[in-house]
């Protein structure tokens, strides 16, 4: 049985998928030391052993799809995605892929992906950086992620880059 440890929420819906399966629920060092993230747009998933160095990787089964699990969702996904979708239409397809959800986690992984153990060269430590707060919202956020503008520090979503246009 997989068990559920909280939401995460990114581009890569198979990194939720991931946190589902790894009991993963943010990606912070706190929570999570150690979770390297490297978006190449795949349904792939490597898990590596820094102290023994073994490495199990997972890969999306081809022929996985979740709206063979509830067909009806094949017809909400794209309305509820597009913002078409009605606000009953927006719960129920919610509440279907709750079900649908509960019930991956009742499955077998080797149903939904391919695993198999591989080698690979093991990714050095992060570094950790010191945090410091955006002048504009007042969030704190890693100190190398920061953009400077006539003295003040901003986080990369308050920075507005100069451009000239073009």
């Amino acid at each position: 049985m997989i068990k559920m440890a909280g939401e995460c929420s990114h581009e890569n819906t198979g990194v939720n998928q991931i946190a589902l399966f790894s009991e993963v629920s943010k990606f912070h060092g706190h929570v999570c030391p150690g979770l390297t993230y490297r978006d190449y747009g795949k349904q792939a998933f490597t898990f590596i052993c820094r102290g023994g160095g073994k490495a199990v990787r997972f890969v999306l089964k081809s022929e996985f799809n979740i709206e063979n699990l509830d067909p009806e969702l094949s017809e909400l996904c794209p309305r509820v995605m597009s913002g078409t979708a009605t606000e009953a239409e927006t719960l129920d397809f919610g509440t279907q892929m709750n079900c649908v959800s509960e019930y991956m986690r009742e499955m077998p992984a080797e149903e939904i992906f391919d695993i198999k153990h591989v080698n690979v060269e093991i990714p050095r430590k992060a570094r950790i950086f010191n945090s410091v707060k955006c002048s504009k919202c007042g969030e704190m956020f890693a100190e190398s992620r920061a953009r400077m503008e006539n003295g003040e520090i901003f986080c990369t979503s308050c920075y507005e880059e100069y451009t000239r246009g073009w």
